[in-house]
């Protein structure tokens, strides 16, 4: 008595029917549960399988009806979800779950089983998929505005830089309009790397960031970044700028010269961003033993000081 007590509680609880279909009389009995998940009167239900199938939404009886006897002939569980239409016309989502028993001789003679009514589960669960796909859209949206941004602001770019590079051939002997040539060209290229940073964004976001690798000194990539990136915004906080570079220091490595010089760029911005005015920026360049013995390269920031272990 107690284990009934409890399992009609928990059925009560979890608004789960139960239903028992005796295959060699043909009658499908309720429990007093399902009358309500079906929206039934007790008096009205016929015990015949035909009703309930007609309970069904019209585009998912034909399925429910050939997965009952397919599960029969089988002899394997069911377990199928389907719509029902209310007396209203709602519609609801249901859950059905069933079993097959066999007699003495395995012949299927009662299939027993539960429904339970999943629509909220299912309206929640239709609620999270159009959300995320509102959000894959507005994300997929998002990246292909920044990448025709991103071009519509290059280019640009490209016959100003022709235009100084032009300048500066004509201006060889004013070495103050060389000057301010430099610092427009030194502008437009960092205006650049900002647009290539944008456009590298929605690359990685896409997956179709490639890496260029080849033989390159970390020398000369360090003395442009420093020259293009670092002098002038040091100039104007009053900040003193070493470079120094340890005796016999290996600096040819294999990578992407763009993006290491990406890397750089950002480094050296963000040492000149936090260190206080008329403060000193130190960038060394060494190399260093992994615990194995050979080359560890890595990349360090310590405060004032930028460290690039190559």
């Amino acid at each position: 008595a107690a284990s009934e007590e409890r399992l009609r509680l928990a059925l009560e609880g979890s608004e789960t029917g139960t239903w028992d279909w005796n295959l060699n009389t043909g009658r499908l009995t309720w429990d007093h549960f399902m009358f309500p998940l079906y929206n039934v009167k007790r008096s009205d239900w016929t015990e015949l399988p035909e009703d309930f199938f007609a309970l069904v939404h019209p585009d998912d009886r034909a399925r429910v009806e050939n997965s009952f006897w397919d599960a029969v002939d089988k002899r394997r569980d069911l377990k199928i979800d389907f719509r029902i239409v209310g007396a209203n016309g709602d519609v609801r989502h249901m859950s059905c779950r069933g079993r097959v028993f066999l007699d003495a001789h395995k012949m299927p003679v009662r299939m027993s089983g539960v429904s339970m009514d999943v629509t909220v589960a299912r309206q929640t669960e239709e609620a999270l998929k159009e959300a995320k796909d509102s959000a894959e859209a507005a994300n997929q949206a998002k990246d292909e505005f920044l990448a025709i941004l991103s071009h519509e602001l290059r280019t640009p770019l490209t016959p100003v830089l022709a235009t100084i590079a032009v300048l500066e051939e004509e201006a060889e002997g004013s070495p103050e309009l060389l000057r301010e040539l430099e610092m427009i060209r030194r502008n437009v290229e960092v205006e650049a790397r900002l647009i290539d940073d944008l456009l590298d964004i929605t690359r990685i976001a896409r997956g179709k960031l490639e890496m260029q690798k080849g033989n390159v000194d970390l020398r000369d990539l360090l003395d442009h970044a420093v020259r293009n990136y670092l002098t002038a915004e040091a100039s104007r906080k009053k900040l003193k700028v070493s470079v120094v570079i340890d005796p016999g220091v290996q600096t040819r490595i294999n990578a992407d010269g763009s993006r290491i010089t990406q890397v750089l760029w950002n480094l050296l911005q963000n040492a000149c961003k936090f260190t206080p005015e008329e403060g000193a920026i130190t960038i060394r360049l060494f190399n260093v033993k992994s615990a194995g013995g050979g080359e560890l390269p890595d990349v360090v920031i310590r405060e004032r000081e930028v460290s690039l272990l190559g």
